[in-house]
């Protein structure tokens, strides 16, 4: 009896530390495959209205994220002429336009664009193919983000420019 109890004991342990070494294998893996899809592009450079964004105080100007191109939110929103305020207790961030706004969760593909003023097209959800990550202490966001707030967004080699479509100042 008492060999049975410590047969059953071993092949219980023996399981517990196979599958605890597993669940940990999978981390790893997860950790590894989320690193490589974040690939920095330290030649790129990004356009704000034919001015360059400065980035010298960023770690990353711009990145890739499963085939997206991520930029920082705040410096290329505030270059816009919007305005950016972070919710601690929320942990998300609220762009403010005078037409629009929009609040951007961290780690959620759903960007909801709302109007505050009666244009087309109206309030709409987007998603872009990667939610935004906190990167270095900023937020970054698929730079198409930008299209909702009616701007081009063109990519080109080692550009990516952000052009207003309507004057901000209206």
């Amino acid at each position: 009896m008492l060999r049975k109890k410590w047969t059953l004991f071993f092949f219980s342990l023996l399981f517990f530390i196979n599958s605890t070494v597993f669940a940990t294998s999978a981390e790893i893996l997860h950790h590894i495959i989320s690193i490589q899809a974040l690939t920095a592009l330290p030649s790129y450079h990004i356009m704000i209205n034919r001015s360059v964004l400065d980035t010298t105080q960023l770690a990353v100007a711009a990145y890739r994220c499963n085939g997206v191109i991520m930029v920082p939110l705040r410096g290329t929103a505030e270059q816009l002429g919007y305005t950016v305020t972070w919710d601690p207790q929320e942990r998300m961030a609220r762009v403010d336009t005078n037409t629009a706004f929009m609040y951007i969760y961290p780690g959620s593909d759903w960007y909801h664009c709302i109007r505050t003023v009666k244009v087309s097209p109206p309030d709409r959800t987007y998603q872009y193919g990667a939610g935004p990550i906190i990167r270095h202490d900023r937020l970054y966001v698929p730079v198409q983000v930008f299209e909702a707030f009616f701007n081009d967004v063109v990519i080109h080699d080692n550009d990516v420019s952000v052009t207003s479509k309507v004057d901000s100042s209206q």
